[in-house]
């Protein structure tokens, strides 16, 4: 909602809230139309520069007067456009300067702002999927509360069935196909999303990033991207994707040294997830060699950093590439970085485990407050979130057996780790009593279990009462209370 006006030397338009303000100068305007919309009517205005704006609210009698005052001050002619209302799901689509007209017969059915677009997307060969940028979060109500919901519906992505090949003119009559860059023939599908992605680019829209890094190690998603840094969101790119992400998004991050001493990983929560067709990924997980060394520059003056970001973001950075990284990534987003704390040491003296989660590999890492497991699937188990942690075949009698399992149970399922060694159960089950986890451990191969939570007596499968088997080398006993705080940054 605003004030809409009219005048000489051109339009302009104030936001009631905001107080943001819009102007055009008339000798730019270059078409006018005017149209239905879903509240009243809507003054489209086109600038010279391809540029387009819509103003809705519009009641039916105020054309006259529209129509008058365009004649009037620039000399344009308003055009009464109808609407496409039958319904029709095929059509033609059209660019339009920064927006994506679909069009049945001659009528428009509706249009895509191509600034709102997030990433596209080939579906096999005949598809293609445009995502949208999501609404930020609104503000919270009270200091340190949660936000509000947004209480709208909101498009979250369209699909696009376009076959046959991608083809162009030569002549009258005559047409060839459209070559891609590797000299081979691209189809309708792929023509379009490339041509979404040339208009809809990021980085002209917003101007220049604050800082880039190329060629990041992405472990999930797979592949190496792009990263380009900017006030409000980072965008990844890579060959076949290209994504925007809110920093607002961003609800927590890990760095995470990985067990074989050479890599760390660092590891960002997204919600809402990062899309790609039907797939979510509500993690990032990046790996980065542990001596791989970059040099950073902020591209910003040193008072613009301290006025908006004060002591968060330096200039200058220096140093291992994934301690860069994750302090521009604290400093923009404003969020600190979970690192393991002194809880939980294997028997390496390593923070994590290596282990196997649904038939992946993985590493699982015992937190201050939560189990985290990278990187595919990247999953967190809050210690809240628990009701029980089982070990199994501790003490298995077959003497090829090396490696136990740990499930880790809750309210929505049960995560069952395995392929964890032996000798690493000690310290796994100290530290889960430190943090007051309900755990049990079963003996052997079906030969009971030992609940080393409790020594009260239990009924078994046949109704009679039997002591529960207390392990000889319980190594709980006499644990205690550990710092439940989550730990600062600090050069692993």
């Amino acid at each position: 909602m605003g004030k809409f006006k009219l005048a000489e030397a051109g339009i302009g338009f104030q936001e009631v809230v905001s107080k943001k303000v819009v102007t055009m100068r008339g000798q730019d305007i270059r078409r006018s139309v005017w149209q239905r919309c879903a509240k009243d009517f809507e003054l489209r205005i086109e600038l010279a520069n391809g540029t387009v704006h819509k103003f809705d609210g519009f009641s039916r009698d105020s054309f006259d007067a529209v129509a008058e005052s365009l004649r009037h001050h620039y000399g344009i002619e308003l055009e009464a456009r109808d609407t496409a209302l039958r319904g029709y799901n095929w059509g033609k689509a059209e660019f339009q300067g920064s927006y994506l007209a679909f069009n049945i017969g001659q009528k428009p059915a509706f249009e895509i702002p191509l600034t709102e677009v997030a990433n596209t997307a080939p579906i096999g060969k005949n598809d293609v999927s445009i995502e949208f940028v999501q609404p930020e979060p609104l503000a919270p109500t009270e200091p340190g509360g949660r936000p509000p919901r947004i209480k709208e519906d909101c498009l979250v992505e369209v699909h696009f069935h376009i076959p046959g090949m991608a083809l162009q003119s030569q002549g009258e009559i005559d047409e060839e196909p459209v070559l891609g860059d590797d000299g081979e023939a691209l189809t309708a599908a792929a023509l379009f999303c490339d041509t979404i992605k040339m208009r809809a680019d990021v980085g002209a829209a917003q101007g220049e990033s604050l800082v880039t890094f190329d060629d990041l190690l992405c472990l999930t998603p797979r592949g190496r991207f792009e990263v380009d840094m900017f006030a409000t969101f980072f965008r990844i790119r890579g060959k076949s994707n290209d994504y925007r992400i809110l920093f607002n998004s961003i609800k927590r991050m890990f760095l995470l040294p990985k067990p074989d001493e050479l890599h760390t990983m660092f590891v960002i929560q997204l919600d809402p997830p990062l899309r790609q067709g039907q797939t979510r990924y509500p993690f990032l997980v990046f790996q980065f060699d542990r001596d791989e060394e970059i040099d950073a520059e902020i591209k910003l003056d040193q008072e613009a950093i301290t006025a908006q970001y004060d002591t968060r973001l330096r200039k200058d950075y220096d140093g291992p590439v994934f301690m860069v990284v994750s302090e521009i990534f604290k400093g923009l987003s404003n969020i600190n970085i979970i690192t393991p704390g002194m809880s939980y040491k294997s028997t390496q003296n390593h923070a994590g485990v290596k282990c196997a989660l649904k038939a992946n590999e993985a590493f699982l890492y015992p937190l201050e407050k939560s189990f985290v497991s990278v990187p595919k699937p990247a999953t967190l188990i809050p210690h809240a979130d628990v009701n029980s942690v089982t070990f199994s075949r501790v003490n298995s009698a077959s003497s090829s057996t090396k490696t136990i399992e740990m499930k880790i149970s809750t309210a929505g399922g049960e995560y069952a780790y395995t392929s964890i060694s032996r000798e690493e159960y000690q310290n796994l089950a100290e530290y889960c009593r430190n943090k007051k986890l309900r755990v049990t451990t079963e003996i052997g191969d079906g030969q009971g279990y030992d609940a080393m939570d409790t020594d009260e007596e239990d009924e078994g499968g046949d109704g009679k009462k039997r002591k529960r088997i207390q392990n000889l080398k319980d190594p709980l006993s006499g644990g205690g209370d550990l710092d439940d705080s989550e730990s600062g940054l600090f050069l692993f």
